[in-house]
């Protein structure tokens, strides 16, 4: 779509999702939801997107599709939304992979601000929460070159104990 056509294209979703608003089925509602954020993001417009996320209901995703939109030019909003999205994860009965990017995204901008320590504790806290081969590699890239060593051990002397089914490509990683 060019600029014109997408607005056109909301247009037309937006009367599709209020017509089906406040109908008892919400799966038509919850689609056309979709799809508006879907549009919304690709218009950056972000007033629009949180409107409509707050009216069908916030979840750990907007806060996620808000914070990425934002942290190009407002890094602290950015990250803002990143902790309200990752109170949101923890509170839902159901994790979604949003949980894993929220993560992922708030060690980054974390980093991007200058603050390298806080990130590299994030990364420690998920590390020691979920130890594997796949948090072992997040955790590296935040520890700094010069302390790789002392933290591989530190990381294995951690997992010790955890489920072994986790550790088991770890181990192999590392070669412990």
């Amino acid at each position: 779509f060019n600029k014109a056509g997408l607005a056109a294209f909301e247009k037309q979703v937006r009367e599709r999702f209020e017509a089906v608003s406040g109908e008892p089925s919400e799966y038509s509602c919850r689609g056309w939801s979709e799809v508006l954020r879907a549009v919304y993001c690709a218009q950056r417009n972000i007033p629009a997107y949180v409107a409509l996320a707050e009216q069908s209901g916030l979840k750990a995703e907007d806060c996620l599709a808000v914070a990425k939109l934002l942290a190009g030019q407002k890094p602290n909003q950015a990250l803002a939304w990143l902790e309200r999205g990752r109170a949101l994860d923890r509170e839902s009965q159901f994790r979604y992979g949003a949980g894993y990017d929220l993560e992922k995204v708030h060690r980054q901008l974390l980093t991007k601000l200058g603050r390298k320590n806080e990130a590299l504790e994030a990364a420690w806290a998920n590390f020691r929460e979920h130890p594997s081969k796949f948090t072992y590699d997040d955790l590296m890239k935040f520890v700094p070159k010069a302390e790789r060593q002392e933290w591989r051990e530190k990381a294995l002397s951690a997992a010790k104990g955890k489920n072994l089914y986790s550790l088991l490509e770890l181990f192999v990683e590392t070669r412990a």
